[in-house]
C-alpha cells in the first residue's frame, strides 16, 4: 500500500515581493491530537507571498484509517522523504508535539544537506526537560483521563467533548501522538546551523517558561525567544500577532543566509 501523503497545501502564495522573500514554502506541524485543519485559519495570517502547507500525520483527517506513526524516528523519516523533492526555500513552524518534530526534522535535513531557512518551535519544552524529568507514559492513560487532559489544555470546545464519537476519535489520535512525545529520547549530534525562534504562552499549564528558555542550550545562543500572554494554545488567540513575528524572524534569517551565501560566492570568485 502506498504511504499516505503527509503534506497538504493550505494556501498558494503570490510572489510580487522582494526576491529574498519570494518562493518560500512554510510547513506547519500540528500539536498532539491535531491535524492539518488546525492551521487553516492561522495560515491566512502568514505573509501573502508564502505557499503554506501543513503536516497531517497518518491516522487522522484525510489519512484516517492509515497506520499511525509510533515513534519520532518513524515520523521524521516520513517527513524527510516527503521533502526530498522540494526545490524551494522552506521554513518550519511546529506547535507542541509539532515543535519537537520540527526540531528533529531540521536536524535530519541539515544532515542531508537540505535544511530549512528558519525553524520555529512553539509550546514545547526543550529536550532536556522532556528527557531528564521522570515522565508518565500518557499514551497508556485510560480514555477518561485523556479526556480530562484534553479539557485541561483548552483548545477543544466543550460541546465537542460532549459527543462520545468525537471523544473516541480525539482520544485515539491523542494517544498515538503522546506515544511519540513520551517515548522520545534526545540523541546528541552536530550543532544546528539553522536560525531558530522559540515561542511560548506565559500561562501554559503544560510547558513552563523555564522549559521554553532551555531551548538555547540546543539551538544556540542566537535563538530568539517570544513569550505571549495565554495558555498552551496562545497562538490561536492572537494569530495575526504571532504570524507577524514569524514573518519578521524568517525574513531576518533569510537575509542573513543570503548575505552569507553571497560572501562565500564573492570570495570564491576572487580565488
Amino acid at each position: 500500500m502506498t504511504a499516505p501523503e503527509p503534506l497538504h497545501r493550505l494556501r498558494a502564495g503570490w510572489s510580487e515581493t522582494a526576491p529574498a522573500a519570494a518562493g518560500v514554502t512554510c510547513l506547519l506541524l500540528h500539536h498532539s491530537g491535531g491535524s492539518a485543519a488546525s492551521f487553516v485559519e492561522f495560515a491566512r495570517h502568514l505573509p501573502a507571498h508564502w505557499e503554506v502547507q501543513a503536516v497531517e500525520l497518518p491516522g487522522r483527517g484525510r489519512s484516517f484509517g492509515e497506520r499511525p506513526c509510533r515513534s519520532m524516528d518513524e515520523t521524521v523519516d516520513l517527513l524527510a522523504r516527503a521533502l526530498e523533492e522540494n526545490r524551494r526555500d522552506y521554513v518550519l513552524f511546529g506547535h507542541s508535539l509539532g515543535g519537537l518534530i520540527a526540531y528533529e526534522l531540521t536536524r535530519e535535513m541539515e544532515r542531508l544537506g537540505k535544511p530549512p531557512r528558519w525553524l520555529g518551535v512553539s509550546g514545547c519544552g526543550s529536550p532536556d526537560v522532556l528527557c531528564d524529568e521522570p515522565r508518565e507514559r500518557r499514551d497508556l492513560w485510560d480514555s477518561e483521563r485523556l479526556t480530562d487532559f484534553l479539557r485541561s489544555l483548552g483548545g477543544t470546545p466543550e460541546e465537542v467533548l460532549r459527543v462520545p464519537e468525537m471523544v473516541d476519535y480525539l482520544v485515539g489520535v491523542l494517544r498515538w501522538d503522546l506515544g511519540i512525545m513520551d517515548s522520545y529520547r534526545h540523541r546528541p549530534g552536530a550543532s544546528m546551523t539553522t536560525a531558530v525562534s522559540v515561542f511560548g504562552g506565559m500561562s501554559d499549564p503544560v510547558v513552563p517558561e523555564r522549559a521554553i528558555r532551555g531551548w538555547r542550550e540546543f539551538t544556540g545562543p542566537d535563538t530568539r525567544l517570544h513569550m505571549w500572554p495565554g495558555g498552551h494554545f496562545y497562538l490561536f488567540e492572537r494569530m495575526a500577532e504571532v504570524a507577524a513575528v514569524i514573518g519578521r524572524d524568517t525574513a531576518d534569517a533569510m537575509r542573513l543566509t543570503y548575505s552569507g551565501e553571497k560572501r562565500r560566492t564573492d570570495k570564491h570568485g576572487c580565488d
